[in-house]
């Protein structure tokens, strides 16, 4: 510490030996300064140095001292490094824990005119332990339909105003789409959510798609029972895919499924994808096995995986082999989240021609 303590002139033994100290710290150990004016002379790993340099000096570049970002990252340190006011009174985004604290925040970042948003490291857990798009679902989503991916700055990617960048970035859109695994979460929202999969506009249903020829691997059968579709052969995984019938919504962002389960499957997981095995367009998630239906909400609007793949008209539900049943899945369009735009600039003051300047007449001879 004496290695960086002032003085007032000359020699200093006590600073000589903590600077011996410091040179012999960072020799030893490898750690490395930050170029990043806000840390001063601190010493950090290689790595978190590099990071921090690059997203400081990009955020600094890229925000006027009058504009702001908003860290959707839960790193309110990033607020010390870019002095920038804050956009929520809340530094960490992991504290925004209920549905109104997320409308206020979605609020706030309209009026605020945000200019950059950082997510967090991708697939990373942020702050507890789901990522900020499960926890902060309302906020991520209102995120996903305003910004658009930009760059990956130190490891984290970063958005701009989607009417300024209307295509994403391809590198940083794909370091965005991380497969999610959400436990029981669609279990506890289908239980206490108030979706009706069969009401509303922008409903549509999803339904295994040709009969046996939708099961994989080939051998495996599924017989319809009434409305259900039964799949056996324990042990086995199956893949059922389900395709959006004609009347589904272009634009869900809810998906509801409706499963029965039996106890010998209970806790295992079922895999919801979408693309190719390695886009990591997939979300998994806890079977609730009690031999009842239970109901399985998906909140993929606020997803990047989902938002970034463009149009979905085709699934894959991945289940443990055994005795479970289908019974039905809808597309939903769920607009319990307004879209509240951003206020447009100011438009410029239009220039004025300077006054013409009048000259003062001189009174007439004989008056004052």
């Amino acid at each position: 510490l004496w290695a960086f303590v002032p003085t007032s002139g000359g020699f200093s033994l006590p600073q000589a030996l903590g600077q011996f100290g410091a040179k012999n710290i960072v020799a030893t150990t490898g750690l490395t300064q930050a170029k990043v004016p806000a840390l001063g002379a601190a010493y950090l790993p290689p790595a978190q140095a590099q990071a921090a340099t690059e997203l400081a000096g990009f955020l600094d570049a890229q925000v006027g001292t009058t504009e702001t970002f908003f860290d959707f990252s839960n790193e309110p340190l990033l607020y010390f490094l870019v002095p920038r006011r804050p956009v929520v009174s809340s530094l960490l985004t992991a504290s925004l824990a209920t549905f109104d604290q997320q409308l206020e925040a979605i609020r706030h970042l309209a009026d605020a005119r945000v200019k950059v948003v950082v997510w967090h490291a991708p697939g990373e857990p942020v702050g507890s332990l789901v990522p900020s798009e499960v926890g902060q679902y309302a906020l991520a989503e209102y995120l996903l339909h305003q910004f658009t991916p930009l760059t990956v700055k130190g490891g984290r990617v970063v958005l701009g105003p989607r009417a300024e960048n209307p295509a994403p970035d391809a590198a940083a859109a794909a370091a965005l789409q991380q497969p999610l695994t959400l436990g029981q979460l669609p279990w506890a929202w289908g239980r206490f959510s108030k979706y009706d999969p069969g009401q509303g506009a922008g409903a549509g249903t999803l339904a295994p798609a040709e009969g046996a020829k939708s099961v994989e691997p080939a051998g495996l059968t599924i017989t319809a029972q009434g409305d259900e579709l039964a799949v056996g052969e324990a042990g086995r995984e199956v893949t059922l895919t389900l395709k959006a019938q004609p009347d589904a919504t272009q634009n869900p962002n809810v998906i509801t499924l409706r499963l029965k389960v039996p106890p010998a499957l209970d806790g295992q997981s079922a895999v919801l994808a979408w693309g190719d095995k390695a886009s990591g367009r997939e979300v998994s998630f806890a079977l609730q096995g009690d031999g009842q239906a239970h109901a399985y909400v998906l909140r993929v609007g606020a997803m990047p995986a989902w938002v970034l793949a463009g149009e979905i008209k085709t699934l894959q539900l991945k289940m443990p082999g055994g005795n479970w049943a289908w019974e039905a899945g809808h597309f939903l369009a769920i607009r319990d989240i307004p879209q509240i735009q951003a206020p447009a600039p100011p438009a410029p003051v239009p220039a004025t021609a300077p006054a013409a300047k009048t000259e003062k007449t001189k009174p007439a001879a004989g008056k004052k």
